[in-house]
């Protein structure tokens, strides 16, 4: 089984959680011995199986119809998992692509997915989607949840020397930039009377940003930078009294799941994938200040020892389920 991983751009290693996403798949599949080559190194689909498709966007389309007239099977994995792109808004759009020089993104995009022989969302909201909206047969999509790092399982982390500015505090974990609406949230934490550290860096051209969130932020706002170290990052999350996702747009953050690997409740925006997943300390808000200030006012007193290890996996278990994908592609193909 050799396996050509194929990404809309050539990754940033530590820009977002899309990144980490794709990369923690690719390092545990090698880790576990299948052969598996990011196609920008090679630029070649010769003597491969399986194409691994991380996105919908339209620059992937000569690449999946090349692989496919070489005889490769494509795997999909569409990043179509958020609700700020209303389904309604999409199959409008779909409808509008069989016109001549209309939609022509959609077109694209519907092209792409329906080219795939087998559809990996995130999420039930993105697998219902890809089913509904794109026609595609359901017998063809399996669920695949994003995971988690090794030191995020199990409370296996053992830093205990890091220096927290605040006793108590919440948590914003990501780029720093508009989409994910740091300025908001500031807003509401200064108007509560609350502590925030902000873990992330300015995310591409967002520099303007970051200056309009700190124009605004007083002590009680902290600007930790990026943190690389997972166990440094894991002892942030469990430290903190609440973890914010404001973000106008998401698809299934990984912050989430951090966050209550480490039995720390989570307010997660609700244009995201998993808007409205019963899940104990996970809980949802519109990107507005006063959405936000009452949901922090009621989560903020959440009983952390109600938070259970439910729905979290490792990424070795993750690449383990895409395994088993490919697996089935190809045995489709005997």
């Amino acid at each position: 089984m050799k396996v050509l991983f194929l990404t809309p751009y050539t990754l940033n290693l530590r820009l977002g959680g899309f990144e980490a996403q794709v990369i923690e798949v690719y390092e545990n599949l090698k880790r576990i011995g299948v052969d598996v080559k990011w196609y920008y190194e090679v630029n070649s689909f010769d003597g491969f199986d399986i194409l691994h498709v991380w996105s919908v966007d339209i620059g992937m389309l000569p690449f999946i119809t090349t692989a496919r007239s070489k005889g490769l099977k494509i795997v999909l994995t569409p990043m179509k998992g958020s609700r700020a792109e209303k389904n309604w808004y999409l199959r409008l759009a779909k409808s509008l692509s069989l016109i001549p020089q209309v939609c022509v993104t959609h077109r694209k995009s519907n092209q792409i997915i329906n080219l795939a022989d087998y559809v990996t969302p995130l999420c039930q909201f993105e697998a219902e989607r890809i089913s509904n909206v794109y026609k595609y047969p359901a017998s063809k999509i399996k669920i695949i949840p994003n995971g988690l790092s090794e030191v995020f399982i199990g409370n296996r982390n053992v830093e205990t020397s890091l220096k927290i500015p605040f006793d108590h505090y919440c948590l914003m974990v990501g780029r720093i930039e508009d989409n994910k609406n740091q300025f908001t949230a500031i807003q509401a934490i200064n108007e509560l009377g609350l502590n925030m550290i902000i873990v992330g860096k300015a995310g591409p051209n967002s520099e303007n940003y970051l200056e309009r969130c700190k124009a605004i932020s007083r002590n009680n706002i902290c600007y930790w930078g990026s943190e690389y170290n997972k166990q440094k990052l894991a002892l942030l999350y469990k430290k903190a009294d609440l973890t914010i996702i404001p973000s106008k747009s998401e698809m299934v953050p990984l912050v989430v799941f951090e966050s209550l690997s480490q039995k720390t409740p989570v307010i997660c925006t609700n244009r995201c994938g998993i808007t409205g997943d019963v899940v104990s300390g996970l809980f949802f808000t519109d990107i507005g200040v006063n959405a936000l200030k009452e949901i922090i006012e009621s989560a903020i007193h959440f009983d952390k020892n109600k938070i259970s290890d439910e729905g979290i996996f490792s990424w070795t278990d993750v690449a383990k389920l895409y395994i088993s994908v490919y697996k089935s592609v190809l045995k489709k193909n005997t």
